[in-house]
Parts: C-alpha cells; sequence; structure tokens
C-alpha cells in the first residue's frame, strides 16, 4: 500500500541492498521509490 512505501525506501537504502543493486549512486530517494512504485500501490488497492 502507498503507506508501505517509505518503509521500501528505507529498506532500499540498506548498506547491504544498495551493494548489491549498484552501489551508492544508484541509491533512490524517496521520491523515485514514490514514483515508481505508487501507480501500482494505488492500482492494488482500488
Amino acid at each position: 500500500t502507498e503507506r508501505d512505501l517509505p518503509m521500501l525506501h528505507d529498506w532500499l537504502n540498506r548498506p547491504h541492498i544498495v551493494e548489491w543493486w549498484g552501489g551508492d549512486e544508484e541509491r533512490p530517494t524517496l521520491d523515485e521509490v514514490l514514483e515508481h512504485y505508487l501507480p501500482r500501490a494505488m492500482a492494488e488497492e482500488s
């Protein structure tokens, strides 16, 4: 859900996840996470 996206952002920014998914230069901002996942989250809630 939309409320879960900040938690997803935190998880995507954990050091071991950042290391696996491209390093510090690929760290997503909260805005990027919302832009990418919010449409899907909203579709599932409908």
